[in-house]
């Protein structure tokens, strides 16, 4: 693989301080502009997900059914006024794989550490969950519009979050 060619490079070379952390630097952003490139390949894939976008759609009905009526169409919720769309971008497949790449990114044992990946990805879904219900909850109470809920609050807060789990898991579970 890959990365263990290059992590293999890395523990050959003799380098003083300096030069081993610029190497896990230049070794990091490579591997984050090899999986963004991968991502844009992704993208432009336009890979088929209706059937998780509606299974999705489903299961949120069910939790917002409990505070609206409401009716579920595919992947469209409908409440009295307006009327949801549950695409291919609620998914929190993005965020998912940006936490994917940091990890990958990272050096460490991967799958000693594979745990804390899992359970990152989890507590993205969950926080995607959240994410979505509350838009959804603030624009039918008309607090603020969708689009500034959707665009700029939980897209921010969702980057945030991945940030924040990346950094704890550096930090207290490798010890960097």
């Amino acid at each position: 693989m890959i990365l263990e060619k290059i992590r293999g490079f890395n523990s050959e070379l003799e380098l003083n301080e300096q030069q081993r952390k610029l190497f896990q630097i230049t070794r990091f952003l490579m591997v984050i502009t090899f999986l963004g490139i991968v991502l844009r390949f992704l993208l432009g894939a336009e890979i088929d997900t209706n059937g998780i976008q509606e299974i999705y759609a489903l299961l949120l009905g069910i939790m917002l059914s409990m505070i609206f009526e409401l009716e579920i169409e595919g992947i469209y919720i409908i409440l009295e006024e307006n009327i949801y769309a549950i695409v291919q971008d609620c998914l929190g497949w993005k965020s998912m794989y940006l936490l994917t790449s940091l990890y990958l990114a990272t050096p460490n044992k991967y799958l000693e550490n594979i745990k804390y990946l899992f359970i990152g990805l989890l507590i993205l879904q969950i926080s995607n969950i959240v994410r979505i219900i509350t838009t959804i909850l603030l624009s039918e109470a008309g607090i603020l519009s969708f689009e500034v809920i959707h665009s700029f609050l939980w897209q921010w807060g969702l980057s945030v979050v991945v940030f924040v789990l990346w950094y704890y898991w550096y930090t207290k579970i490798l010890g960097k």
